[in-house]
């Protein structure tokens, strides 16, 4: 009897220690551009990180809304003028829908990009990291 509880004891303990010593080796690691975007491939370019939470469509859309808010990032570094237009609309049963698209006016200023690296952390969020040409 005391044996099965000892090495269930065992197994809670090791499975426990598991998770801890898989971040402490730098397992789950954050990048380093997740901070400071101005590093590695994009040292010294127009760079941003734009994250999103989990996505209603799904992780395709996810990872589309976080590129969309880097570039937007990057477009205001580039001294361009980032829009939102939201707009709503009744459903045949009286529902409230929200829509909103963003639109990026450049003025002369192309804004051409490049995703470097995607980051999904713990919470689920997607991080995009995305560099100007």
């Amino acid at each position: 009897m005391i044996k099965p509880v000892i090495v269930f004891s065992f197994i809670l303990l090791i499975s426990g220690c598991a998770n801890n010593s898989a971040s402490f080796l730098g397992i789950n690691k954050k990048p380093d551009w997740l901070v400071n975007p101005y590093v590695g491939e994009a040292k010294g370019k127009i760079a941003a990180v734009g994250c999103s939470l989990p996505h209603v469509k799904g992780e395709s859309a996810q990872k589309k809304l976080a590129v969309e808010r880097a570039i937007s990032s990057i477009a205001r570094q580039k001294q361009s003028t980032v829009n939102s237009i939201s707009y709503s609309q009744r459903n045949n049963l009286g529902k409230r829908n929200m829509d909103t698209s963003s639109l990026q006016e450049t003025k002369g200023i192309n804004v051409s990009t490049k995703v470097l690296d995607y980051y999904t952390k713990p919470n689920r969020e997607i991080c995009a990291w995305v560099m100007s040409n």
